[in-house]
């Protein structure tokens, strides 16, 4: 992330840690079938269509970051 970018910190207990983790893997499994992702779940991912979603790499980067946190 860049300076730029909004940032948002939350606090998570372990379950919806999991919880956020597994729905990240999720998508990290399904982006070479991104037509087999839920019309909603696309929606979120993208942000409508607003923003550029993260990369089966960087949604990796990102798992790895909340592992490490």
């Amino acid at each position: 992330m860049s300076l730029n970018d909004n940032q948002t910190t939350i606090t998570l207990d372990t379950r919806q840690l999991a919880a956020v983790l597994a729905g990240l893997r999720l998508i990290q499994t399904e982006l070479p079938r991104s037509e087999f992702l839920p019309h909603g779940v696309s929606e979120i991912y993208d942000d409508g269509g607003t923003i550029d979603p993260l990369s089966a790499e960087e949604l990796d980067d990102l798992c790895e970051t909340i592992n490490c946190a």
